[in-house]
């Protein structure tokens, strides 16, 4: 292995050893120019450990991240066929559940039923306005 020493107390793979002061009287200079060996990457490993350990702000954000069985939801297109999905399913449900039949149980069950499908509908009213809107835009 090449030697990696600049002086006798600074070394390229690990750094400055000590600090010392020179005398008066002595001038000092560098060494002479050479080709040198790159440094062996002993640090490097070390700090990515360092900086890989876990911080409250990491897990903080672990906790809250949903956690996706299908990944294919992320593609837009896909999503919104999901949500269709659910809604017609929800809705068939509701239109199915008069208020007079304990299908769902509760009165609150039921409400809660409805509460979801105009939600859904919003949803889907809401991102029918933002296609509209990207669509002008494009138009320009």
């Amino acid at each position: 292995m090449a030697e990696n020493h600049v002086g006798s107390h600074i070394a390229f793979d690990r750094g400055i050893d000590q600090v010392t002061y020179a005398r008066l009287g002595e001038s000092q200079s560098l060494p002479q120019r050479r080709e040198e060996a790159p440094s062996e990457l002993g640090g490097r490993p070390q700090l990515e450990s360092l900086l890989a350990q876990p911080t409250l702000d990491g897990m903080l954000e672990e906790a809250i991240r949903p956690r996706l069985e299908n990944r294919d939801l992320l593609v837009p297109s896909r999503f919104q066929a999901a949500l269709d999905s659910v809604h017609a399913a929800i809705s068939e449900k509701a239109e199915n559940n008069p208020a007079g039949t304990d299908q769902f149980g509760s009165p609150e069950e039921r409400r809660v039923l409805q509460r979801a499908v105009r939600l859904l509908s919003n949803e889907r009213d809401l991102r029918g306005l933002v296609q509209m809107y990207r669509s002008v835009l494009y138009q320009g």
